[in-house]
């Protein structure tokens, strides 16, 4: 029967399994279990899910000085000491050591295509549109599932529509009586019409 590891450390760049005895598998559960029972509302639920498959991940190997889960090897660890976002330190390396060119989603398209011809808007109208699936990436590192994310100037809604895909809670503000009717058709979060000169004001009342 092959054996089961539930402690990983990284070797010669490669995150791998560490050898341990039967007590020290036990007492790694022990410490998941810890982990988890202390942080249940900063760990992410797409790791609680999958609890039976978590591992137990520290870069040198040692046990005591673990404080980081992981699913899968090749999508890195989750450490508890961040407090920024859900992702793991491989997809947050990934993000601020990167630069890409990013061409927006079909679907996007199609989508903001229909939407604003049913508004009757045309490119001329509103020319600084972003594909939703670009805010998301920013949204999913900035923020964590369920906060609150502001968009002062909403326009026709992409940053919201974001927010309906990343699980966030989103507010967005809008002068253009036109843009804000279309931000309401797009999404299922709350779109105030009104001036952000005003902010202060108008989130007090909201």
């Amino acid at each position: 029967m092959d054996q089961i590891f539930n402690f990983y450390k990284r070797d010669k760049g490669k995150v791998v399994p560490v050898i341990h005895t039967k007590a020290q598998f036990k007492k790694i559960q022990k410490i998941i279990d810890k982990i988890i029972e202390d942080n249940i509302d900063l760990i992410p639920k797409k790791i609680l899910k999958k609890r039976k498959e978590i591992k137990l991940y520290q870069p040198d190997g040692i046990i005591d000085k673990a404080d980081s889960l992981m699913i899968n090897p090749e999508e890195g660890a989750f450490t508890i000491k961040n407090k920024l976002n859900e992702l793991t330190g491989k997809e947050w390396t990934k993000f601020i050591s990167s630069w890409f060119i990013f061409n927006a989603v079909r679907s996007d398209i199609k989508e903001e295509k229909k939407i604003t011809e049913k508004f009757n808007l045309n490119a001329d109208e509103h020319p600084a549109t972003y594909s939703p699936t670009m805010i998301s990436n920013f949204i999913s590192f900035f923020t964590k599932s369920n906060q609150k994310v502001i968009d002062p100037f909403a326009g026709i809604g992409t940053t919201l529509v974001a927010c309906d895909r990343t699980k966030r809670k989103g507010v967005g503000i809008e002068l253009n009586k036109k843009y804000f009717k279309i931000s309401q058709a797009r999404t299922k979060q709350k779109v105030i019409n009104g001036n952000s000169l005003d902010i202060d004001k108008i989130l007090k009342k909201k």
